[in-house]
């Protein structure tokens, strides 16, 4: 897994993708990988005031942040601490559950 350049979600956001919070993206950030992901809330809250995620809609922007993202290392390197430092400072599977559960709630109560 450490050795991908970026690694990207392309969940299409919906009621039950707004949730998640990918495994597969926390491995990533865990490994200093920068991701680019579809704005999923899951997510978003997850890394909220940080440069962690690149967030794109899964049109050709999406495409354009992977490729500038491969084609600047420096960029990907400041990206990928940053992720590693975020999954850090909140890896505690209490903080994971808290969140979700809160996630949930607010969503249940929304609708």
């Amino acid at each position: 897994m450490c050795l991908a350049d970026v690694s990207i979600n392309t969940f299409i956001p919906s009621l039950v993708t707004h949730c998640v919070l990918p495994g597969r993206v926390l491995q990533s950030m865990a490994c200093g990988i920068p991701v680019v992901s579809t704005p999923l809330q899951g997510m978003m809250n997850y890394s909220q005031g940080t440069d962690t995620v690149i967030y794109r809609a899964l049109d050709e922007s999406f495409v354009e942040a992977v490729s500038e993202l491969l084609s600047d290392t420096a960029r990907r390197k400041k990206l990928g601490v940053a992720g590693r430092d975020l999954v850090t400072s909140k890896g505690s599977w209490q903080d994971f559950v808290h969140g979700f559960s809160a996630l949930a709630s607010n969503l249940v109560s929304s609708k």
